[in-house]
């Protein structure tokens, strides 16, 4: 009996904790830097390996769903490529996160899908490009301003 109150408060607690994490606002701007890894594309040359960094905006959230932009450039480059983000926050509780990022112009191509981990102000990301083959791992973490 006393197993089966136990489980079942365990699991009262952990369903109680569900909406609290995917009611998180995620709005604000997001920054990482990292080192980024992509294929020769047939260049005769071998991986190229980038430091860059990133900035990721939330601009608008209902629910656990999210839009905004990103934006990266490699380092000492003036020049930044930004994007468009869609993304989610699981709604099973874990901190999951998901994002794709789609170009700004017609036809929205899909550039990337970027799998994340919420940690407190911290954003735990594996990012995959889709177009390119680059690939890399950041904590992007959330700006004092926000």
């Amino acid at each position: 009996m006393r197993t089966a109150l136990a489980l079942g408060t365990a699991a009262a607690l952990a369903l109680a904790a569900v909406p609290a994490l995917a009611d998180t606002d995620l709005t604000g701007s997001w920054a990482a830097s990292y080192t980024a890894v992509s294929p020769t594309n047939n260049r005769g040359e071998g991986p190229r390996f980038n430091q860059a960094e990133w900035q990721l905006t939330i601009t608008e959230q209902q629910g656990n769903v999210f839009y905004g932009q990103t934006k990266w450039r490699t380092v000492n480059s003036p020049d930044w490529t930004t994007l468009q983000v869609t993304g989610n926050i699981s709604a099973d509780g874990s901190g999951r996160i998901g994002i794709v990022e789609i170009g700004t112009e017609e036809p929205y191509d899909v550039h990337s899908v970027i799998d994340g981990l919420l940690d407190g102000d911290r954003i735990y990301v594996d990012y995959r490009s889709i177009r390119s083959g680059a690939t890399y791992s950041a904590v992007l973490e959330k700006s004092e301003a926000n």
